[in-house]
């Protein structure tokens, strides 16, 4: 008797492909570029580190953290996006926002 071969199907043969970008249940959008020095073992990266290193013009360095400023994570538009050297910086302005209010 023949046995049917299981093909893994992946990327754009995939039935549930949906462009190689995906919400997830945190809100924060995720795009497939597997070639990036930040994607995941999956080959997605965080769109919102996409977008400001092509408004740098460069890759994020090493320990710099992306901020949503109206804290919408799936907000990627530019002017809503500001980078913080390090995540230390990153959380006092956490706090700081959080003790204006």
């Amino acid at each position: 008797h023949t046995e049917a071969i299981k093909v893994k199907m992946r990327g754009v043969h995939h039935h549930l492909w949906k462009g190689g970008r995906w919400t997830h249940p945190e809100g924060y959008i995720h795009v497939l570029a597997r070639e990036h020095h930040r994607a995941n073992s999956q080959g997605y990266v965080y769109e919102h580190i996409l977008i400001i290193e092509k408004v740098l013009g460069r890759k994020l360095r090493k320990g710099e953290v992306v901020h949503h400023i109206n804290h919408k994570k799936n907000d990627n538009r530019p002017e809503n996006l500001m980078i913080f050297k390090t995540n230390v910086k990153h959380l006092a302005h956490h706090r700081k926002e959080s003790h204006a209010n």
